[in-house]
């Protein structure tokens, strides 16, 4: 492997992290979600009503640092930062040159993890742990290495130390593995042991929920009531197409391969793994982005088939450039919506223009004048003092 194809991913990686800095407007505070994720901090526990405390153990470290907007911020630009390396290093290790790990790096930054990785919330870092456990499944299935199944777990476990959701991808992985070619790992002793380090990783939050009557039933049954009654499966699946819309050709394409292509037959269960999350959180009604850890994956098994498909069928050196900037232009149009540029005035101005896709539908169901992260960073602070 060339030395500069190596340095790619990393640098890539460098440019998430800064783009996330430059590319906020200082006319927004920190989102009502920030402020709660911060009070945490000065908490901590073992266990919250709301979430497990990995996130009250970064909020104790940002509020250490002085608990300014830059240290706020670092966190979930750090998480998506780390997410674009992985998913450089995954492409190199499919065999995919710099041009598939461009396309797949490229493709998450302008997707919905754009304004994700920019809000202060488990969210953040719950795509890396999903990534993260795929990176290790992926690798597993390449080398046969026990010590991936073990990375596997911990990525797991450090999950559900984030969130709760995390059940729902251990559902899904379940499902995965038995309908696969793959379900002989289920039968490793090594998969058991990386499933008792994520028990074990999980263990003291377990144990405070149930000590504390698992409140998180309790947080659930309000969750349900106030916003999941409001959503679809129409509108959960439409959204599923806007969310990562600038590369909907390359997981899709990602997605095809894994579930088709002869070549990656043997990562098949990383594609019914995205369908058996999907299915699951349709059925109950889980919020829309509550599936965006689903899809990082998909991007490197999509780039170096479309890498491969273009050297084979078209002249590289015309299209390949074309096509790497194509998801930065599908992207301009929605460019307002994923990066905070404008301040409030101009988002409400144009907001108007894209009620149709649903960018400006509130939790309640309702189109506002705002997204509502964008609304969600105004008036707090005043509120408050």
């Amino acid at each position: 492997m060339k030395p500069s194809r190596r340095l790619l991913p990393p640098l890539l990686a460098l440019l998430k992290f800064v783009s996330g800095y430059g590319l906020a407007s200082r006319a927004y505070e920190l989102h009502r979600d920030e402020y709660l994720c911060l009070d945490y901090g000065r908490h901590l526990a073992w266990g919250y009503l709301e979430v497990p405390p990995l996130t009250a153990l970064q909020s104790w470290l940002t509020l250490a640092l002085g608990g300014g907007w830059v240290w706020v911020k670092l966190w979930p630009i750090l998480w998506g930062s780390l997410t674009v390396l992985l998913l450089g290093r995954l492409v190199l290790k499919l065999g995919g040159g710099a041009w598939a790990v461009a396309l797949a790096s490229i493709g998450y930054m302008v997707a919905a993890y754009a304004r994700l990785n920019f809000l202060f919330q488990p969210n953040a870092f719950e795509v890396l742990a999903f990534t993260a456990a795929g990176y290790a499944l992926v690798r597993h299935l390449q080398t046969h290495r026990s010590g991936y199944l073990y990375v596997l777990g911990a990525a797991v476990g450090l999950g559900l130390l984030n969130k709760y959701t995390t059940l729902f991808y251990v559902a899904a992985l379940g499902v995965a593995l038995l309908v696969s070619p793959q379900r002989h790992v289920l039968a490793s002793r090594h998969l058991w042991g990386g499933a008792a380090l994520a028990l074990l990783l999980w263990l003291p939050n377990l144990g405070w929920q149930l000590l504390h009557g698992v409140p998180f039933r309790h947080h659930m049954a309000l969750l349900h009531d106030s916003q999941l009654v409001h959503v679809s499966a129409a509108g959960f699946w439409k959204d599923q197409l806007l969310m990562c819309f600038p590369v909907v050709w390359v997981w899709g394409a990602g997605l095809l391969a894994l579930l088709r292509a002869h070549q990656f037959r043997r990562f098949r269960v990383v594609g019914w793994l995205w369908v058996a999350g999907l299915l699951i959180l349709t059925v109950l009604h889980g919020k829309s982005y509550y599936s965006l850890g689903y899809y990082p994956v998909l991007l490197p098994f999509g780039a170096v088939w479309l890498e491969q498909w273009v050297a084979r069928r078209w002249h590289p050196r015309a299209w390949r450039p074309a096509l790497l900037a194509l998801p930065v232009l599908t992207m301009l149009p929605l460019l307002p919506f994923l990066f905070t540029l404008y301040p409030p005035a101009y988002m409400r101005h144009i907001g108007q223009n894209y009620q149709s896709l649903g960018l400006t539908r509130w939790e309640d169901g309702v189109e506002h004048v705002l997204p509502q992260d964008y609304a969600d960073m105004l008036g707090w602070q005043e509120l408050a003092d």
